[in-house]
Formats: C-alpha cells, structure tokens, sequence
C-alpha cells in the first residue's frame, strides 16, 4: 500500500489485487473483512494502516517496511544534528582553522600572469646563459647568433650588457595614490569588493573608472594572500558548516570513507557533541539489523536508542515492535509495490477531472 496511491498488492502473486476507494483505516478494514485469509500484511509506517489491518484481519501479522524505518531513522538523526547546530558550526569553524594554519606554511600560488612572466624570465635567462658559455668557447658573435637562431645585435647587446634586458618600467604616479590611504582603511575595515569601493570613491565625487579600483583590489588582495586573517576567511568559505542532512551522512559514513577533513571535523564534532557520535553508532547498528536480516540485541539497542538522541525514533519503534521486529527478520518488503505505485500515480493523472474512482479502479486492474 502506498500513502498516495491507496491499493492491495499481492507479494506472492506479484500483481495488484484492488485499489480502495480512499486512504483510511475504515476501507482497508473493509476490505480485509471482504477478502478473509490474509495472513502478512506489509505496510509503512502510517498508524492508519495498522489499524486498519488490527480491524480487517486480527489474526494476520503486520511487517514494517524496512525502507520507511531506515527513511524514518534518517530524519531522526537530522532532527539529532539541528538540536547541535552551535556545535556542528564550532567543528566546521576548527576545520577551517587547521586548513588555514597549514596553508600558511605555503607557498602563495602566483596568478597566470605572474606565472608566465616568471616563465619568459627564465627563457630569456636560458638563453643568455648559453650565449657566455659559447663565448667562452672561443665563438665569435656571429657564430653565436646563428647557433642560438638569434640576431647578432641581440648577442652584442646581452654580452655588453652582462644580460638580458629586464623591461623594468619606472615607477609612475598612479590615479589612486591620492585615495591609497582612504582605500587602505577600507580593506582593513573588512571592505574586499572592488566595485564596492569604487562607489564609495564615486559618491566622494572621485572621477575615476570601475576597472582602476578593481585592479587595485586584486593587487592589494595578492600582498595579503599569505596572512593568517585572510587565510582563515577564505578556508572559512571553502569549508563551511554542513548541512543537517550532510552532516547525518558523514556522522554515519565509515570513517576511511571521508576526506582528512570530513574525519576532522567528526573528531571535532565528538569532542563537543559526543552524543551524535553515539547516536551515529546506534544509527548504524540498526542499519545492520535491517542489512542482515536480525534482530540479535534489539532489545539491548532499544533500551540504549532510548536514552540517548533518538528517543523519538525508539518510541516509534515501541508502537510497532512486532511490525518492526518482523522486518529485522522475515523477507517480506513493499519494494515490489514501488513500480506498480509508479503506474497507478501516472494514471491518475492521465485521468485528472475526466473520471472518478470506478473507472480508474477499471484501469489499474486491467494494467496489473
């Protein structure tokens, strides 16, 4: 049965049966009444349904759907993790804290540009290296140029010169040394957004383009790269505190699972909230049960799922024990039901405000 699609399935046979008229206890007691000899029913979690099925057929067993319990287990590791959202926050922020003390002890990535000026440098010093050696050698310029496919007035140059020529340009005054110290205050006052700036300095009647500013602010961006504050912000940013439902999933991962820092930040995370990591331990150890098809130690795990963060799920559970414990151990699932679900949904709405419930009774019978 399905909560959107309200029907009858048959495991054994592997077809649908009936579809009710509405998603109510009462129908599926009815039917159950009309149809004696059922003996399993399988169901989720929806109280309605049990129900149904303790009116219907009191003598047959109720099996929970082991896809709903793990479903169900998983929003109450969620709920566990948002009642410690301070202390999930706490853990990212130690995690950006390790990743900035380690990239200071880095070398700064030079930009493009600085790699490929630094790259023609090199080239160009190569070269005037082998011109000395070849002079030394005894050739004359002329030799030198033709072995190295260079012109003879390059080689007399660079030999007289004692190098290559460094294209250093003098330094000249610039549009914004006038404004450098009120821009300098600025990005020490936590403003790093060079249009930001450049609407500040506009609305101080500054004439000056988007482009300069925003420059300026790459360069001053580059000076600051290697300090611990600017570090820290930009791992901060690269490393932030996951989500409740990223965070059930690495609290239940196996640990050689995870990246160093998703196990750092599970270490940082136990160390403040050790029970998550508790319950991250229960979690799994029911997912076991469920994996393996046992009930070895439930009731040793229920009494500890009690009294710790997913109570809520373990009261659950105490409602529907023997549905629950049939689950852990008999074969029976609503996996089958999924697609046949799949079908009755896409003929409702083929049929949407055209015909009612008779009809696509009709229609689900025939497909099955």
């Amino acid at each position: 049965m399905d909560q959107y699609s309200p029907g009858t399935y048959n495991l054994e046979l592997g077809r649908v049966v009936d579809l009710l008229p509405d998603r109510s206890a009462g129908s599926f007691a009815a039917w159950l009444r009309q149809h004696p000899g059922v003996e399993i029913v399988v169901r989720d979690r929806s109280g309605l349904y049990a129900d149904g099925a303790r009116q219907g057929a009191p003598a047959a067993r109720q099996a929970a759907d082991r896809w709903h319990l793990l479903r169900n287990l998983g929003d109450a590791m969620r709920s566990a993790v948002d009642r410690h959202r301070g202390a999930v926050r706490s853990a990212a922020r130690q995690v950006a804290g390790c990743l900035a003390e380690h990239q200071s002890d880095q070398k700064i990535k030079p930009t493009s540009e600085q790699a490929r000026l630094t790259a023609k440098r090199t080239t160009r010093q190569d070269l005037y290296n082998e011109m000395c050696r070849l002079h030394a050698d005894g050739m004359t310029i002329s030799a030198i140029a033709r072995a190295l496919a260079v012109s003879r007035q390059k080689v007399e140059r660079w030999l007289k010169s004692g190098g290559p020529a460094t294209h250093d340009k003098p330094a000249q005054p610039k549009l914004l040394d006038a404004w450098s110290g009120i821009l300098e205050q600025r990005w020490l006052d936590g403003c790093r957004n060079g249009t930001r700036l450049w609407r500040e300095l506009r609305d101080q009647g500054v004439a000056i383009s988007v482009t300069t500013v925003k420059r300026w602010a790459t360069a001053r961006r580059l000076r600051g790269a290697g300090t611990p504050e600017v570090i820290a912000a930009t791992t901060a940013g690269r490393w932030k505190a996951p989500s409740s439902r990223r965070c059930a999933r690495l609290l239940t991962t196996a640990p050689e699972k995870l990246d160093a820092n998703e196990r750092r930040f599970i270490d940082h995370l136990g160390q403040t909230a050790p029970s998550l990591i508790q319950a991250a331990i229960l979690a799994n150890s029911f997912t076991t049960m469920v994996g393996d098809h046992h009930d070895t130690g439930f009731e040793a795990w229920l009494e500890a799922a009690r009294a710790g963060e997913l109570r809520s799920f373990a009261e659950g559970i105490d409602r529907d024990a023997a549905a629950v414990r049939m689950a852990l151990t008999d074969p029976w699932s609503t996996s089958p039901v999924e697609g046949h679900i799949n079908r009755v949904k896409t003929i409702k709405r083929q049929m949407y405000g055209r015909a009612k419930y008779d009809l696509l009774r009709q229609r689900v019978l025939a497909a099955a």
